[in-house]
Parts: structure tokens; C-alpha cells; sequence
């Protein structure tokens, strides 16, 4: 009796260890992409390169993403879930949006530059972008996973 309440407590906090881990591990990569995103989407939209940003305002742009993420993050948290039914929307409507943009811009540029063959496992050039692709695998699975409870929440 001793024994498997001991094991049920302490399979419990394993298990919340993990998924606090996990959410922290997500938040995390949610924050630095999206302030990754929002540096070179304003410096090729309005300037052309990757520096353009940095340069106009003196300093690293990367800072003001994490902030507007993080105040955007903290605004929606003291809401109640249960009431934000217009935010799950816009948030479903913008991922919806983003993925077609992704697959526009991949079909322009395949057509305007075609397409180029490349060693499979070419390191040398594709080491440097390793943390791009795991935060769009990353975000491909939290977008896979969260898209149905989005649309449909678990009802009691």
C-alpha cells in the first residue's frame, strides 16, 4: 500500500517534470523564432537584407521581438481560455495564412531561381542553418498538434 503510493507520487512528478520541460523547451523556441522572424521580415521587407534593421535603429533588433512576444504572451495569459474564442480564431486564421505564404514563396522561388541538386548530407553548408530547420520541424509539430483542439476543445 506504502509502495504504490510512493510509486503513483512519484510517477506523477516524472511526469510533470516532463511536460514542464517540454513547455518550457516550446515557449522558448516560440519566443526566439518569432523574434528571429520578426528581425528578418522587417529587414528584407523594408531594406532588402538581413542587416538593414540592425542597421536604422543602432542596435539588435532580435531584443524588440522578444519583447513584443513576451507582452503579447503575458497580456493573453491573465485572460480566461474559456473566453478567448476570437483569439483561437485569428491565431488558426494567421497559421493557416503563414503555412500558404511558406508555400508560396518556396513555389516563386523554385520558379524564379529553379531548382538546384545538392548532396544530400552536405554539411558544410548545412550545419550553419540546423537551428532553422528544428524550429520548423518544431513548429510543424505544435501546429499539427494544437490545430484540432484550436478548431474543436475538449467538451466535458
Amino acid at each position: 500500500m506504502v509502495a504504490t503510493v510512493i510509486a503513483n507520487r512519484t510517477v506523477k512528478i516524472l511526469i510533470m517534470i516532463v511536460l514542464m520541460t517540454y513547455m518550457y523547451g516550446a515557449i522558448c523556441l516560440k519566443y526566439v523564432s518569432g523574434a528571429e522572424s520578426f528581425d528578418s521580415g522587417v529587414s528584407y521587407t523594408f531594406w532588402g537584407n538581413d542587416e538593414g534593421f540592425e542597421e536604422a535603429l543602432g542596435f539588435d533588433p532580435y531584443y524588440i521581438g522578444i519583447c513584443l512576444f513576451g507582452s503579447l504572451s503575458i497580456y493573453f495569459s491573465f485572460g480566461n481560455i474559456e473566453n478567448a474564442k476570437t483569439l483561437q480564431m485569428v491565431t488558426t486564421i494567421l497559421r493557416f495564412l503563414v503555412t500558404l505564404l511558406m508555400c508560396s514563396g518556396s513555389i516563386y522561388y523554385w520558379k524564379e531561381n529553379g531548382s538546384h541538386t545538392v548532396d544530400l548530407f552536405n554539411w558544410k553548408d548545412q550545419i550553419p542553418y540546423l537551428a532553422e530547420v528544428f524550429g520548423n520541424t518544431t513548429f510543424a509539430f505544435i501546429y499539427h498538434h494544437s490545430i484540432s483542439g484550436i478548431i474543436t476543445p475538449v467538451r466535458p
